[in-house]
């Protein structure tokens, strides 16, 4: 699991770095427009440059779309590692001490972990240096380079609201299988000591990992 863990986070690592240099492709596609399209009015070099920067930008997406689903990845292993020993440390607990507070916070905290990892969090820290290197190297081809990549940032901005917007109706139903997943680990932490003298708590595991399943695919 440690060794799987470094070969996920250097992976993570080189990914980032060819990204953040991708990124480049913009300012570096106009500064050779301005220096030799523009000069030299030619037509093939243009098209010369806009193919290589279109193969560039895929290129971009693809390392993009795999960083993502590796970090969705790096939670599922996460939460395969500790969803079983969180589960039963909620049914037990009532057995040997009283419980005080919110009885699913260590479930709720597990899907705050879990969320973390694969949300946008681990990908901007991977990103966040990087982010003066390439603006300074953008005002530094040109001013108006720099302008058009900070009128990006605020295009990006737009487009996680809309994100969110298209994203409301999978995130109920999200929901939806979160409170059934709770429910289930809520009714065998109340009932925790006729599920132990009637031997269900296998049967009670299995049901709500069952359920604790169906939640992670919808995410």
């Amino acid at each position: 699991m440690k060794f799987h863990a470094k070969s996920m986070a250097f992976s993570l690592f080189l990914m980032s770095c060819v990204i953040n240099i991708l990124v480049m492709t913009s300012p570096i596609f106009m500064l050779q427009v301005y220096d030799r399209v523009l000069a030299s009015g030619s037509v093939p070099t243009l098209l010369g440059l806009s193919l290589l920067a279109i193969i560039l930008y895929l290129f971009q997406f693809i390392l993009d779309t795999t960083r993502s689903r590796l970090l969705l990845r790096v939670g599922e292993l996460f939460d395969n590692v500790y969803s079983k020993k969180v589960y039963t440390a909620i049914v037990r607990r009532p057995l040997t001490s009283r419980m005080t507070g919110d009885g699913l916070q260590p479930l709720r905290d597990l899907d705050n972990v879990r969320g973390f990892f694969a949300g946008p969090g681990p990908a901007a820290i991977f990103d966040l240096p990087w982010m003066p290197f390439y603006l300074a190297v953008c005002f530094l081809f040109n001013f108006w380079i720099g302008v058009t990549a900070t009128v990006g940032t605020f295009l990006l901005i737009a487009l996680s609201i809309l994100n969110s917007f298209l994203s409301k109706k999978p995130i109920q139903e999200t929901i939806t299988k979160n409170i059934t997943r709770n429910s289930l680990a809520d009714s065998a932490r109340r009932n925790a000591e006729i599920i132990k003298a009637m031997g269900l708590e296998s049967r009670f595991r299995d049901q709500w990992i069952k359920s604790n399943l169906a939640y992670i695919e919808e995410n």
